[in-house]
Formats: structure tokens, sequence, C-alpha cells
């Protein structure tokens, strides 16, 4: 693994079912390389802890979006920027289609994957 890949980060996006008192969605950042073991965290409930107390009450967390290439910059911005539900795809489909065609693109640089669910616990 180079240099530039293990200070890769990644920006990603859990969506809870049902909500947790309001909240939808967390978005976090990482390492690339640690990904896996971060996402493992949030589900046995080692993670943030919105993502605990939303376990705890019956949630499900499903990863459903990353940006690789992220900075923390890009997660401030997304965070102060919020409307997750327009980041999110399980949350999209239920947006009046002028909406979602209004909302620009997250950052430009960021490449985001396909926005099919990864992880659903």
């Amino acid at each position: 693994m180079t240099d530039d890949q293990q200070l890769e980060r990644v920006l990603y996006l859990l969506h809870f079912a049902p909500p947790y008192k309001g909240a939808m969605h967390y978005l976090g950042i990482t390492k690339a390389s640690t990904i896996g073991r971060r996402l493992e965290d949030h589900r046995r409930g080692k993670g943030a802890g919105i993502t605990r107390r939303a376990l705890e009450s019956g949630s499900t967390l499903t990863l459903v979006r990353l940006w690789h290439h992220a900075t923390p910059q890009d997660e401030r911005r997304v965070k102060y920027n919020g409307h997750f539900n327009k980041l999110c795809p399980l949350c999209l489909h239920r947006l009046p289609t002028e909406e979602c065609r209004a909302y620009p693109p997250l950052v430009q640089r960021v490449a985001s994957s396909p926005s099919t669910p990864i992880v659903n616990w």
C-alpha cells in the first residue's frame, strides 16, 4: 500500500430506519484503509453516540454512500449544508423530481460510489 493510499480519506453516509428522534442520517469520515473497521465499530455500538443510540432504539443502519478522496473540509461543508436526504439514495426517491434536479453536486472533485446500499445492519 502506498503512502497516498494510507492517507486517503473516505466520507460515508449512514441511513437510519426508522429515524432516531428525527435523525435519519450520520455522516462520517475515516481513512480509506480503515473504513471496514470503522463501520464495524458503528455496527457494534462503538462508533458515534448517535449511531449507538439509534441501534439501541431498534434502528437499522445502512451504508448508502461513499465519497473517496474526501477531506475534513468536505465533511464540514456537507454537515454545514445539511439536507442529507438529498444525498441519500434511500430518501432521494421520495423527493419531488424538481427538487432533486435543483440540488448541485456535492463536491466536484469527490467521486461518489454507486448509490446502492453496501452494508445493512
